[in-house]
């Protein structure tokens, strides 16, 4: 389907959009326009803009709606990776593809109708209550650490858990909680919070005010599990040029500090301790585990798995 054509037909049906093998769709021409219905449709009031016609005249198309989208080694932009909750892949072990249920597509429609029907009356009964939940600022308790964009994609599934009652708020809870520590912790698109992380684990080791870039690239280095040592597109170690380019998103740059004849540029600790305190979550640890996706046929997700009652 062309971007267009989407665009016209989200605004006319709004569906639930399922878009398989994204890395395809962020390939080309429809690259950015694809990123900007996923951005824009975020909000129930989202808009896209484009002209239309042979007189090319301005129109705002509709493009919010429910969203899943799949795909193999796709690296989302920001502003697209906060406004989802990403949910890693890998290939299910021999023992597990025991356990999963077959795909059979041209059965799909006989146990999914069911499925459907039940969905769209319990969406029917509650759509009343669970709107007025929503614009209660506090009837959806948020866990310690989810503020922000994270509490506003949460918060509408947490109301849905509340609803549903039994164990359901918990294990919603405990999913949130356990899927933003995995993206905080591994994602690619949080390296600057990696590195930042890392960093307090350096000052704190070598205890002193000021470190040289040699001496935090050495270290960052030195620990093949911390995974600096296949930094960037290249997969080369962590360099000073490196450190100071992610270093740059947080306005923070060595010192050129005179010692004896020589100037010497050196990062001091007490300018990253702000930086610390404003952007590590309670509890946050480095870690460069990204479990990624290896395909979309027979696999398990990794980051949470409970038992959940029937």
């Amino acid at each position: 389907m062309s971007a267009p054509a989407l665009f016209r037909w989200l605004e006319l049906a709004q569906p639930t959009l399922l878009l398989d093998e994204l890395d395809t769709w962020f390939v080309g021409p429809r690259a950015d326009d694809v990123a900007g219905l996923l951005n824009d449709g975020f909000q129930r009031d989202g808009r896209v803009v484009r002209c239309v016609g042979d007189k090319h005249d301005v129109q705002p198309f509709a493009v919010f709606c429910a969203k899943a989208f799949a795909g193999i080694g796709v690296s989302l932009a920001d502003a697209t990776r906060s406004r989802c909750i990403r949910l890693p892949m890998q290939r299910a072990t021999a023992q597990q593809q025991l356990h999963l249920l077959p795909l059979r597509t041209d059965h799909a429609k006989r146990w999914s109708e069911p499925l459907q029907q039940r969905l769209a009356r319990v969406a029917q009964d509650y759509a009343t209550i669970l709107r007025e939940t929503l614009n209660d600022d506090d009837a959806v308790p948020m866990p310690s650490g989810i503020d922000g964009r994270d509490a506003q994609v949460w918060e509408p599934l947490l109301a849905v858990a509340d609803l549903a009652g039994g164990r359901w708020p918990e294990l919603a809870r405990d999913a949130a909680v356990a899927l933003l520590r995995e993206r905080r912790n591994g994602d690619d698109g949080h390296v600057g919070m990696r590195l930042l992380a890392d960093l307090r684990s350096i000052f704190d080791d070598i205890a002193e005010p000021s470190a040289t870039s040699e001496t935090l690239c050495n270290a960052l280095n030195t620990d093949e599990s911390k995974g600096w040592q296949k930094f960037g597109n290249q997969g080369k170690p962590i360099n000073a040029h490196g450190l100071a380019r992610v270093l740059k998103r947080f306005d923070r740059r060595p010192k050129q500090i005179r010692q004896q004849r020589d100037n010497v540029r050196l990062w001091l600790r007490i300018e990253f301790e702000a930086v610390w305190e404003r952007y590590l979550p309670d509890g946050f640890t480095a870690s460069s585990s990204d479990a990624g996706t290896s395909a979309t046929t027979g696999t398990m997700p990794t980051a949470l798995a409970p038992t959940v009652p029937s």
